[in-house]
């Protein structure tokens, strides 16, 4: 199983180079605004990894909480 937080963003604006967990944080290092057409873009490809780890997070949930049956013959049935 993977540890650690789902997305990790690594950015380089100019000369510097950061790593962010946190999207509000990578937007205040990148500082576009989102009123122009790519910052609405980049806000939309940010929700696109949120969407995805949280689909895949009810994924998971869901297949941890379905009981496992068991796959064995029953103990009536004899063999010849």
């Amino acid at each position: 199983m993977r540890e650690g937080p789902p997305v990790v963003y690594v950015c380089k604006s100019g000369a510097s180079a950061m790593s962010f967990t946190d999207t509000k944080k990578l937007l205040a290092f990148i500082r576009w605004p989102k009123s122009t057409p790519t910052g609405q873009l980049i806000r939309e490809w940010l929700a696109s990894f949120t969407d995805q780890t949280e689909s895949q997070a009810q994924l998971k949930s869901e297949a941890q909480a379905e009981p496992l049956q068991s796959h064995q013959e029953p103990s009536g049935s004899a063999s010849p």
